[in-house]
């Protein structure tokens, strides 16, 4: 049987492998816009690539359908298997050892070549068809059929060309439905001169995102303030929520409001504020040089502007600086084994379904599950 996959990204490496792996004898060519493959792999995590989450499959995405196909250790072993050894770091993060994205993506690829995928770069595959019980794939360098087809064309975080569309497009061709997608893990914009004062600054802190007397979010973490807004772990979380917001109404009033000190109460900083004059010896100076010009002096404002910082949130930076993409294809159309419930032999997997995780190495460990669940599935039956 002859298997295409459309996309040389993080889920559609490792389905290649995964499948060679149980079936040497499969015969996959991967289809991949980019000069070559795998390019996002090597911007995650700061170019360390945070690959999984201790506590994958337990928590952390945005739709239940991700809790039965995510297995941590299941992913570990695939890993273990093609020479890639990791690391646990603070809050469950697991990285490759050598803390470079780049030997993510080698491994990959070796394993890739050595067990005979056939990979096709510059390579966009413009539509789709299907007649006789086989494939049929029109691209730019030709076209091409195979009996099983998988989508890896990830989603429209960060994407250079509009390969993710086409992932949808071809889906949609065979009545799926598309979930509007949105920027996720991205930052945070805001007019408030507050972020450009602080420009550079990272502060540990409680920021929650409200719109009128609604919360839409409310954690604690790390924070970046910035030129044009916030960013940082916390902020990338909650940009989520908020480019989910003004894509379902344009006209949303969001504001975002920063606890600089989570671990002390109102009355604890207005008695220090009272005391010392300042805020210095909590929050810093540059805060507290804020603070001070905004309560006059008196240690009762001081302490709500300290607890209680309130900033208008304009929007985010969008898909061009997004991490991934919320939304995509229902994965309500597709069995537990990522095959469409509308084409036999037709699977999709990774980002361009509607699944995402919150920033920590989750999204990258749907990559790997669905990918794995699929090749291990379609090697059951070659």
């Amino acid at each position: 049987m002859l298997i295409g996959v459309i996309g040389a990204g993080a889920a559609g490496l490792a389905f290649s492998v995964r499948l060679n792996q149980k079936c040497p004898n499969a015969e996959i060519t991967v289809f991949e816009a980019q000069p070559s493959a795998g390019q996002k792999i090597l911007a995650t995590g700061n170019g360390r690539c945070n690959l999984s989450n201790t506590d994958a499959g337990i928590i952390g995405y945005n739709n239940p359908f991700a809790k039965n196909i995510v297995d941590v250790n299941e992913a570990l072993d695939f890993f273990s298997s093609i020479g890639l050894k990791t690391r646990e770091e603070s809050q469950g993060r697991l990285y490759p050892y050598s803390l470079q994205a780049q030997s993510v993506r080698d491994v990959l690829l070796t394993a890739a070549n050595s067990l005979g995928t056939q990979l096709i770069t510059e390579c966009t595959v413009e539509g789709c068809a299907y007649r006789d019980k086989r494939f049929m794939l029109k691209t730019s360098k030709g076209d091409f059929t195979c009996d099983i087809l998988v989508i890896a064309s990830g989603g429209k975080a960060g994407a250079p060309q509009d390969s993710a569309s086409n992932g949808y497009s071809i889906l949609q061709s065979f009545s799926h439905t598309l979930i509007e997608p949105c920027p996720a893990l991205v930052q945070l914009t805001s007019p408030n001169k507050i972020c450009r004062i602080l420009k550079g600054m990272r502060t540990k802190c409680n920021l929650t995102i409200g719109k009128e007397n609604e919360i839409l979010y409310s954690e604690q973490g790390e924070l970046l303030f910035t030129e044009y807004g916030l960013s940082g772990i916390v902020s990338l979380d909650a940009g989520t929520i908020v480019a989910r917001e003004f894509a379902n109404d344009k006209a949303s009033r969001i504001h975002a409001i920063i606890d600089f000190a989570p671990d002390f109460d109102t009355e604890q900083i207005a008695v220090h504020y009272k005391k010392f004059g300042n805020l210095t010896g909590i929050v810093g100076n540059a805060v507290s040089d804020i603070i001070q010009k905004q309560c006059n002096g008196d240690c009762n404002i001081a302490a709500k502007c300290c607890k209680n910082q309130k900033l208008i949130i304009s929007g985010t930076k969008g898909f061009s600086f997004a991490q991934v993409t919320s939304g995509g294809i229902c994965v309500n159309e597709f069995t537990e084994h990522l095959e469409s419930k509308k084409q036999k032999n037709l699977f999709a997997v990774g980002e361009v379904l509607d699944v995402d995780g919150k920033c920590g190495g989750f999204n990258l460990q749907w990559a790997w599950s669905s990918a794995i669940k699929a090749a291990d599935y379609i090697g059951s039956y070659l």
